[in-house]
């Protein structure tokens, strides 16, 4: 959402930018999404180093903090929520494939027309304040832009360092937890997507465990790194994967007392960002097919391992063989609705 929001505001010509925020989820009710509870960049991002890169690659938009620090925000004229997919002129919907721009070389235009019609001309004194729906979500499609920006448009964002810190701290131990001496200190990861809210035709915990045990055997690796917030599922994984002399871990039993109590208070979508960096490193990923977390995980697997591959390193992909895998019924699109 927040690089879909950068994308549109470039696309707009806007002078400023106000920094994205983000609706925290209920931690009592991990489905429930709208609860109208906003916090900053901060609360996910590492707002220092977004900064520094938008200063230095758009320069010419002003970041400002809050919509009060806008000059003359007083007097700014601030239409209803702009919805994309009826700027844009097409139909309704909520669907992934059905929000995203069908005609994005028309956005400019379409956008000064919107400009346009307010109720009197834009100036300095008298700003416009643009505010895009949440329905912004996979709205920009990559494919748009040449390969150097979409390849990299992404990297304007970095997760808060305190968090990427912890990640790193478990991707250590799950290294020396392996390691025999000769190097063998491969892990399979799962994003163990089975709890209460997974939709009806998401992969089921069957799909996942009977994958991911799969990969873990056929390439003899005996350790799984879960991330899932479902609790009885790890159980039951952890189980399983005995039977075939592979062990489990998840972020919780790897961390120290210390480094727990840290991350305890942190909610769901934060203690998420120390699994996604666990799971980029693993050398093999299994994932659910109806997933934005598993399928933007891939996106960025895949293109790490392709350019470790146009340089030659070591441990590059090799031809022929996939280190992901996603599992269950249908695949969402979004090879086209999200960066890397």
């Amino acid at each position: 959402m927040v690089l879909n929001c950068v994308r549109y505001a470039i696309a707009a010509g806007a002078s400023g930018l106000v920094l994205p925020q983000i609706e925290a989820r209920d931690p009592a009710a991990l489905s429930n999404l709208k609860t109208g509870e906003y916090r900053n960049m901060g609360y996910l991002f590492d707002e220092t180093w977004f900064k520094e890169v938008m200063k230095e690659s758009c320069g010419q938009i002003e970041l400002l903090d809050t919509i009060e620090d806008i000059p003359y925000s007083g007097y700014a004229m601030m239409p209803d929520l702009i919805n994309i997919q009826a700027m844009m002129g097409q139909p309704p919907g909520s669907r992934h494939g059905l929000l995203r721009n069908k005609k994005p070389s028309e956005f400019r235009s379409r956008f000064n027309k919107l400009i346009k019609s307010q109720s009197k001309k834009p100036s300095e004194r008298s700003p416009v304040i643009v505010r895009l729906d949440d329905k912004t979500l996979f709205s920009f499609p990559p494919s748009f832009d040449p390969p150097t920006v979409a390849n990299s448009f992404g990297f304007i964002l970095e997760f808060r360092l305190d968090l990427s810190g912890l990640s790193n701290v478990i991707v250590n131990r799950v290294h020396k937890t392996l390691n025999d001496g000769a190097g063998n200190d491969s892990y399979v990861g799962l994003h163990l997507r089975s709890e209460p809210d997974a939709g009806k035709y998401w992969a089921s915990w069957d799909q996942l465990a009977e994958a991911t045990i799969s990969v873990a055997v056929e390439n003899n690796i005996k350790l799984i790194y879960v991330a899932s917030g479902d609790t009885d599922g790890m159980a039951k994984i952890t189980k399983k994967a005995a039977d075939s002399g592979i062990k489990v871990l998840d972020k919780w039993s790897v961390l120290s007392g210390d480094e727990k109590e840290y991350l305890a208070p942190f909610r769901f979508d934060q203690q998420a960002i120390v699994d996604y960096l666990a799971l980029m490193q693993s050398n093999m990923f299994v994932g659910s097919g109806q997933s934005s977390f598993s399928s933007q995980l891939i996106l960025r697997r895949e293109f790490l391992a392709n350019i470790s591959s146009a340089e030659g390193e070591e441990n590059a992909e090799p031809e022929g063989l996939s280190r992901n895998q996603l599992a269950g019924p249908g695949r969402l699109g979004y090879w086209d609705m999200d960066w890397p």
